[in-house]
C-alpha cells in the first residue's frame, strides 16, 4: 500500500513537471526549444536506465575471456589477495594475468571478490586443483584427476574375501586437497607409485565353515556272531562356523585371533554292532528272545565273562561289573528264592510264566523277598562276589522245566 502511494505521488509530480515544461516549450523560441528537447532526451534515457535496473559497470576480460562484471576495478585486487590465500604456493602473483576492463551496462548482480577469485583460479592455466601427498618425510603434489579413486584403488588391492575388510595407511601418510601451481606438480611418477613406500594395515573378519568329525560307537550284541559287524546308524559330520580376525601388513598375515565359534549342525554318531554270539544258532535265539520282551539285568558298563557251556560246563553267563551295581529283573514274575545258595552265594530266583525261571547269583546285597511280585526292571539285588566267585559279577541263568538252558537267546548281550 505504501508503494502505491509513493508511485501515485511520483505520477502526480511528473504530470505537473510535464505541464510546466509544455507551457515553457510553447512560449520559448526555436533555440531554446532545441536545447530543452536535448535535456529531456538525456533525462529520459537516464530515468529509463534507473527504472530498468541497468547499471554502469566494468567487464573483466582475463586471459582472453570475460570472467566477471564488477562495479569497480578494485574488486579485482581484492580477488587476487583471496587467490593468494587459496593457492598453496609462494609466488602466486607471477602467474596471474593482468586483466582488461571495459565500461559496460549491466542489469545483473555484479560479481563479488570471492566469486571473482574462483573465476581467476578456473581461468589460470598455471593454477591447478591437486592433492599434496605425504609419505614419511617425503611430500609431493599431484593433480586431482591423478588422485581420483587412486587412493581407494590402491588400498583395495589389499582387500581379502571376508565378511568385513578395511585397509588403511600406517605411519605418516596424509593427503591435502587444494590449489597448487602447475610447476609444483609431480609429473615424473604417478600417485600410486609414490604410495608404494607406504605401509598398509588390513583388518579382516574372515568366515570359515569346517566339518566336525563324527564319533564311532561300537555296541556288542549277541544277535551277531563273533567277528561279524553291522552298521546300525550311519554317521554324519557336523559343521561349525568360525569367525577369525586377521591382520595383514602390506598383504602379509601378521596376526590372527578367533572371534567366535558357532555349531551349525551337530555331528551324528556312527553306531556299529559287533557280534558276541559263538554261533549262528545263539544269534538266532537272541533275536527271538529280544522279541519276547526280556531286558538286560544291569545298567551301565560291563564285560562278558564265561558264557554258557564254557570251561567246567558253565551253565550261565557271567556279567562282570562294579560291586554294588543294581541287578534288575529281566521280566515280570514272582521271587521264589532270595537267600544264600551254596556256591551261588547270595542268590535270587524269579519264576516267570510258562515255567521259566531266571537266576541271579553272587550278589552282595539281596533287595527282594520270597513271594514278592516284581516287574521287569525292578531292583532285586546288588552285584557282589559271594559264594564260589573270584570277582564282582552277576551269574545269570535261565531255567526251563527245571533244566538250565543257554540264556543267550533271551538277552541281547552287548
Amino acid at each position: 500500500m505504501e508503494c502505491f502511494f509513493i508511485f501515485s505521488n511520483v505520477l502526480i509530480k511528473t504530470k505537473y513537471l510535464v505541464s510546466l515544461l509544455t507551457d515553457f516549450y510553447k512560449s520559448s523560441d526555436r533555440y531554446i526549444k532545441t536545447a530543452l528537447f536535448g535535456v529531456v532526451s538525456v533525462c529520459s534515457i537516464i530515468l529509463a536506465l534507473v527504472f530498468s535496473g541497468v547499471k554502469i559497470a566494468y567487464s573483466v576480460n582475463y586471459n582472453g575471456r570475460e570472467i566477471a562484471v564488477v562495479t569497480e576495478k578494485a574488486v579485482f585486487g581484492d580477488a587476487v589477495k583471496i587467490v593468494e590465500q587459496k593457492v598453496s604456493a609462494e609466488d602466486v602473483g607471477s602467474v596471474i594475468k593482468t586483466p582488461d576492463f571495459a565500461l559496460t551496462l549491466s542489469a545483473s548482480k555484479p560479481c563479488n571478490s570471492v566469486n571473482l577469485a574462483q573465476n581467476i583460479i578456473d581461468n589460470t592455466e598455471d593454477i591447478v586443483s591437486g592433492v599434496k601427498a605425504t609419505v614419511g618425510n617425503e611430500t609431493r603434489i599431484f593433480k586431482t584427476e591423478d588422485k581420483t579413486d587412486v587412493v581407494e584403488d590402491y588400498l583395495s588391492k589389499y582387500s581379502v574375501g571376508a565378511i568385513s575388510c578395511k585397509s588403511s595407511f600406517l605411519g605418516d601418510v596424509s593427503f591435502e586437497n587444494g590449489y597448487y601451481l602447475l610447476s609444483d606438480v609431480e609429473n615424473r611418477i604417478p600417485l600410486d607409485s609414490f604410495l608404494s613406500s607406504a605401509k598398509v594395515l588390513t583388518v579382516a573378519n574372515i568366515k570359515t565353515v569346517k566339518e566336525i568329525p563324527y564319533d564311532t560307537v561300537m555296541l556288542r550284541t549277541n544277535e551277531l556272531v563273533i567277528g561279524q559287524k553291522k552298521v546300525k546308524t550311519e554317521g554324519a559330520n557336523g559343521t561349525k562356523q568360525i569367525i577369525t580376525k586377521v591382520r595383514f601388513l602390506n598383504g602379509k598375515k601378521i596376526k590372527s585371533e578367533t572371534v567366535s565359534k558357532e555349531v551349525l549342525t551337530s555331528p551324528m554318531k556312527r553306531v556299529v554292532l559287533v557280534g558276541t554270539a559263538e554261533n549262528k544258532k545263539i544269534a538266532k535265539k537272541t533275536i527271538a528272545a529280544r522279541k519276547s520282551g526280556f531286558t538286560f539285568p544291569i545298567d551301565g558298563s560291563y564285560r562278558l565273562g564265561d558264557c554258557f557251556g564254557a570251561a567246567r560246563n558253565h551253565k550261565g553267563y557271567d556279567i562282570l561289573t562294579s560291586r554294588g551295581t543294581p541287578i534288575h529283573a529281566v521280566k515280570d514274575g514272582t521271587v521264589i528264592r532270595s537267600s544264600w545258595y551254596g556256591g551261588y552265594g547270595y542268590c535270587v530266583d524269579i519264576k516267570h510264566s510258562n515255567g521259566l525261571v531266571t537266576r541271579y547269583g553272587h550278589a552282595s546285597v539281596l533287595c527282594a523277598k520270597v513271594g514278592q511280585k516284581v516287574q521287569k526292571g525292578d531292583i532285586i539285588a546288588k552285584v557282589g562276589s559271594t559264594g564260589d566267585s573270584s570277582g564282582n559279577h552277576v551269574h545269570f541263568e535261565v531255567i526251563v522245566g527245571g533244566r538250565r538252558v543257554d540264556p543267550a537267546p533271551y538277552l541281547n548281550i552287548n
